[in-house]
């Protein structure tokens, strides 16, 4: 379930950053080669149609959104979402694209602007983030759209900022909460500012881990 709306992704000891092993970064980049080697395959399956990443977000994202009654814990359902939206970008998906298959996903009840915004707030994470580890093998510049990157720059950058510079893996909902609604006049729950949050912190593991999960405490 969603942590609490103080704090998101803390970790029970900050000293454990500092044991890792020197093989988690390449390991990390092998997997990210082996999902394009599967995304590849399924939309060769396909017909190869394009809209099947499309459809995979749209499914994981009511995944995340319900994990129990897919018999999901709700880390992995994250994980899964924003691995597969790494791999979107991976393949120069952009938000116009997206938005465009993703309406003929045959999911009911489907939030499709939401989905959509959650995965552009992975993005908007990969693009600002210091160290660039994933490549985007793109024929369109930016992923996402000038209005979008206006309105949730500054929230994933309080984040970024946290997590390079200070080494924190949490940040004050309240704070984002306010940039939030400053910058988009949402004026969001604590929980659903935490969610947003949790989107960045999830990328961020995947890409550039500051606590890779070998070392942290149970």
């Amino acid at each position: 379930m969603p942590l609490g709306s103080t704090n998101v992704f803390r970790h029970t000891h900050p000293m454990q950053r500092f044991r890792c092993g020197t093989g988690i970064t390449h390991h990390r980049a092998r997997r990210r080669e082996d999902g394009l080697k599967v995304l590849c395959e399924l939309q060769q399956s396909m017909g190869g149609r394009q809209a099947a990443i499309a459809h995979r977000l749209a499914l994981q994202y009511t995944i995340l959104q319900e994990p129990a009654m897919h018999n999901i814990r709700y880390s992995a359902a994250l994980k899964e979402f924003t691995s597969l939206a790494i791999l979107a970008y991976e393949c120069g998906y952009d938000e116009g694209t997206v938005k465009e298959e993703m309406a003929s996903s045959p999911l009911e009840g489907l939030d499709h602007d939401e989905c959509l915004l959650y995965t552009c707030v992975v993005w908007i994470t990969l693009v600002l983030a210091p160290t660039r580890s994933v490549i985007r093998w793109a024929t369109k510049g930016d992923p996402v759209t000038d209005g979008t990157m206006l309105s949730w720059k500054g929230f994933v950058s309080l984040i970024l900022g946290a997590y390079f510079e200070k080494r924190m893996a949490w940040y004050p909902v309240d704070r984002l909460q306010m940039e939030v609604s400053a910058m988009t006049g949402r004026l969001e729950r604590p929980s659903t500012i935490a969610e947003f949050a949790r989107l960045v912190y999830s990328t961020l593991n995947t890409v550039a881990p500051q606590f890779p999960e070998s070392c942290n405490m149970e």
